[in-house]
């Protein structure tokens, strides 16, 4: 029996979120596997495998002072805790190994755009997050190289397990009967998403097809790294551009089911879950051919360079053009490469192999 505790304190974020919610189901299936969540009891309790778990009310909040003490007070005697994000306990704490999961360092790709207190945050955290750990997941070869090109990383130490998506997620949608015509963006509002060159792009695509709308979906208020001139470059489009700020999951499938084409030109992923989401769907998709991207759509999606606005309007205009603009066999294919069982038995495998050494 392996005793794992896992801070969840992210479990009710987008994208981190989904991948807590996605694999502890697994781990508990698992009959070698006792786990203890440290988090909400509001949050954590809605799940219905909350009862087959063991919980410690942690509240302290993500990248606070106060998580590092609660961190080292709460967290049990156990084999393995493993912290799905980077902000791990820099105390001593009563686990015998950690595992963390970094899915990317962009922030370290790109640390002169931060605050100087970011920065000392973030060379700290990633210092100790390689430093303490047994064993460092990441969620892509991409990610894989920028930690051991941007950290002190020991590659004995990095294992790649990919994300995935939900099998029923493309399931219990509504498929609207509508005359409206749109592209589809999802993602938060940050620099590296690229949202400033792909508004430039629509734009001028409006040219030509002025009968289309550009649904922009994801958190936009509130951001500390947003887009400055936001307005200025909506400004004469503003019925065309929607931001639907945030959204349900069963609205975001309405979204995807409806929409003519999803549009992901995203300078900077350590993986990317929206373009795995939208093959779901079976619709075209336009994607940034940068960082992580080709390794998750392979040859099953059309590619864009994200610094060239005049190709993105090209490879935009292709798709409506060409009927056949994606193959269902293609996604289809792509989708086996990427699997929550696959991925979850990664982990155990892992967890396994680091309760083997020095026989704890």
């Amino acid at each position: 029996m392996i005793s794992l505790s896992i801070d969840t304190r992210m479990i009710n974020h987008s994208g981190i979120g989904r991948y807590i919610q996605n694999l502890i189901p697994l781990f508990i299936n698992d009959s070698r596997m006792e786990i203890t969540c440290l988090g909400d009891f509001e949050a954590l309790s809605k799940y219905n495998w909350f009862h087959k778990v063991n919980f410690i009310d942690l509240r302290s909040e993500i990248f606070s002072i106060s998580e590092q003490i609660e961190l080292s007070k709460m967290i049990p005697v156990c084999d393995i805790f493993w912290s799905p994000q980077y902000n791990v306990p820099i105390f001593p704490i009563k686990a015998k190994k950690r595992v963390v999961t970094i899915h990317d360092v962009y922030q370290m790709a790109h640390f002169h755009e931060l605050t100087l207190i970011k920065k000392i945050y973030v060379k700290v955290m990633t210092y100790f997050a390689v430093k303490l750990s047994a064993s460092i997941v990441t969620v892509s070869e991409f990610s894989r190289n920028e930690i051991l090109r941007l950290t002190s990383a020991d590659s004995d130490k990095l294992t790649v397990i990919y994300n995935a998506v939900d099998e029923k997620f493309s399931t219990d949608v509504e498929y609207r009967q509508s005359d409206e015509k749109y592209i589809l963006f999802v993602g938060n509002i940050k620099p590296h998403k690229n949202l400033h060159n792909a508004l430039r792009a629509f734009r001028i695509f409006l040219q030509k097809n002025n009968n289309y709308k550009f649904y922009i979906v994801g958190k936009k208020d509130g951001l500390v790294t947003g887009i400055n001139n936001l307005d200025a470059l909506v400004k004469g489009i503003e019925n065309s551009v929607i931001f639907t700020g945030y959204i349900s999951d069963r609205e975001l499938k309405e979204y995807y089911a409806n929409t003519s084409i999803f549009f992901f030109p995203s300078k900077y992923e350590g993986f990317g879950f929206p373009i795995l989401e939208a093959m779901k769907f079976s619709i075209p998709i336009v994607s940034s051919n940068s960082t992580s991207l080709p390794e998750v759509g392979g040859d099953a999606i059309l590619y864009c360079d994200p610094n060239d606005i005049n190709d993105m309007v090209k490879k935009l205009e292709s798709v409506l053009d060409n009927k056949n603009a994606f193959s269902r066999m293609k996604y289809k294919n792509q989708l086996k490469k990427f699997s929550w069982e696959n991925s979850a038995k990664k982990y155990i495998t892992l967890f396994n192999r680091l309760c083997e050494k020095n026989d704890i």
